[in-house]
This record gives C-alpha cells, sequence and structure tokens, in this order.
C-alpha cells in the first residue's frame, strides 16, 4: 500500500483522517458588543447560490398559469422574511445583536404576523396551502428562535431553545416530497419546490452561525470529516470563511476516543473556496502544542494509519 503521508514545511508527517471537529474564537473579540464567532456565514459562495436560486424560483413563478397575482403576493410576503434574516445574520457576524439595529422591531413586527394573503388558498387549493403554510412555519419558528436567542443572550453566553442544524419541520418533509420527478413539469410545484430551497439558502447562515456558537458544550454532536492532520498543524473544508486575523481554538477527536483535544491555531493563509468539496479549504497551524498532545495526535495517526491497513477491529481506546 502506498504511503498517503506527506512531510510539510514544519516536518511532520500529515494523514487523512476523519475526526469530529469545533473550531471556535479562542478570545472574545474586544470590539464586539454580541458573541461572535469571528467568521463569515453569508459568504461570496453563497451569495452567488442564492442568485442562481432565485432566478430559478422567478423563472418558474413566470410559468405559473392559475392565481398568479396570489402567488405573486406569496412570493414577496416570502421576500420581506428572507431578507430579515439576511440583515440578521450580517449583524451577528460583525458581533452585533440585532434586536439592537434601529429598525429591527419594526421589521420584527412585519415578518411575525401572519400571511394573509395565504389564507385565500386555503378552501380552494388545500394541497397548494398546505405547502405554503409549511414554509411560512418554519420561517416563523425560525424568527422565534432568532428573537430569544438575541433577546437572551450577551458577549460571552449564548441561550437557545432548539438546536437548528439537525431540526426537522413539515416544509423539510414537504421539499422530499416535490423534488420527485413526477412534478418536475408542473410550474407550481416547481415554483413551491425552488422557493422552499430558496428559504433553506437564506436561513443556512443563522443556523450555522447558532451551530458554531453553541456546540462548544456538545462534542457528540461535532461534525464529523476528514481532516489532513499532523502534530502541527491540520487543512479541513469549512462552510464559512474564519477572520485570517483572528487566533481559533480548534478542538478535535476521533470516534473511537473519549479524548478532545483543544489546542489554539493560527490560519496558514486566507481560505480558499474549493468547488469539488463544495466548502472552503482552510490551513491552520497549531500554536505551541504540548508535547502529551503531540503524542497523542501522533498515536491517533498510527492507529488509523495500521487500521487502514488491516482492519477497523486494530484500533484500540
Amino acid at each position: 500500500m502506498a504511503d498517503t503521508r506527506s512531510i510539510n514545511n514544519r516536518r511532520f508527517f500529515r494523514l487523512d483522517i476523519p475526526l469530529h471537529t469545533h473550531l471556535m474564537p479562542s478570545e472574545l473579540s474586544q470590539m464586539a458588543e454580541f458573541y461572535s464567532p469571528q467568521a463569515t456565514y453569508l459568504h461570496t459562495h453563497l451569495k452567488r447560490q442564492l442568485d442562481i436560486k432565485q432566478q430559478e424560483v422567478e423563472f418558474w413563478l413566470h410559468k405559473v398559469e392559475s392565481d398568479v397575482e396570489l402567488v405573486k403576493l406569496l412570493y414577496k410576503d416570502i421576500l420581506l422574511r428572507t431578507g430579515f434574516f439576511t440583515g440578521a445574520i450580517q449583524s451577528l457576524e460583525k458581533g452585533v445583536s440585532p434586536f439592537r439595529l434601529e429598525e429591527y422591531a419594526d421589521l420584527f413586527d412585519q415578518v411575525k404576523s401572519e400571511n394573509q394573503h395565504l389564507e385565500a388558498y386555503h378552501d380552494s387549493a388545500p394541497k397548494t396551502y398546505g405547502f405554503f403554510k409549511a414554509i411560512e412555519s418554519k420561517l416563523r419558528f425560525y424568527l422565534a428562535e432568532l428573537h430569544f436567542l438575541t433577546r437572551s443572550s450577551d458577549r460571552s453566553h449564548i441561550v437557545f431553545r432548539h438546536l437548528l442544524f439537525d431540526k426537522k419541520l413539515q416544509a423539510d418533509l414537504n421539499l422530499q416530497t416535490l423534488s420527485s420527478s413526477k412534478f418536475d413539469e408542473f410550474p407550481l410545484p416547481r415554483f413551491i419546490r425552488a422557493v422552499s430551497e430558496y428559504v433553506n439558502l437564506i436561513l443556512l447562515p443563522f443556523v450555522r452561525w447558532q451551530r458554531d456558537a453553541v456546540l462548544k458544550r456538545y462534542p457528540s454532536k461535532w461534525l464529523k470529516d476528514v481532516v489532513n492532520l499532523s502534530e502541527g498543524g491540520a487543512a479541513l473544508v469549512l462552510d464559512r470563511v474564519l477572520s485570517p486575523a483572528k487566533p481559533v481554538c480548534f478542538a478535535f477527536y476521533p470516534e473511537w476516543s473519549q479524548q478532545v483535544i483543544g489546542l489554539k491555531a493560527y490560519l496558514v493563509e486566507p481560505p480558499a473556496y474549493c468547488q469539488n468539496k463544495q466548502g472552503y479549504i482552510t490551513k491552520i497551524n497549531f500554536d505551541m502544542p504540548t508535547r502529551n498532545k503531540q503524542m497523542t495526535i501522533s498515536r491517533w495517526l498510527n492507529q488509523f494509519e495500521i487500521s487502514s491497513i488491516y482492519g477497523g477491529d486494530s484500533i484500540a481506546g
């Protein structure tokens, strides 16, 4: 079997290994008045995805033939709500509570109100009503979590009610149904499908922000991914862009170990988006890890390499 390891400029062996990981700021920003993971979630690539998806939504909107004006009103109402989340995540990225924004109260009152246009579908098209109602309910559910979180949290502590990244709602189940190829030729189902996908993309930055803000306390829920790891650093693919100027704490563990290692680290270079991996390649060097931690990392790498040759049973605790 070919040796998959290489030697970097710090002369440490590197190996691709599956790990549960969590990245967080190693210190709170002195300029932020609200907790900030010090990363960009509404990044350039996601904005491009949103533009493409919105074009798809409007393409199918123009194909809809029945109740056209009503459908346009429903779409306008949805855009009002999604615009609120865009403003909120941009505020959170800067370490500013959306609740403190001057226009927050007025916008919140608008987006939390019931969508009166939707009721016109209640009797005439109950299935269509159900699909749109589920999208509205999802937006209102996320809105309530955002409002609670921003009202209850501060610079150093995040209070939440629901972990959103693994929460499935009716709109998500409906999207699975509408993704069936049997709906591909029907404009209204395709429009609703595209709207639901667009809403999911809009909500994604807030979901990821909340995940990073609160998961420090839940190692069992940390994301699992393949990391290029050595005793001196790591390279991994992230769904957000870390600030190159800020130190981070990189915490990680393999699934066969109960031991979590946390190390202060610095970005080697600005993250770069990789289309093949659907994320930002992020390279970090550890800041003076102790010999004990280096030895633990070395042991994990050796265990994983041996298990790759002889099978998983060779990994010991």
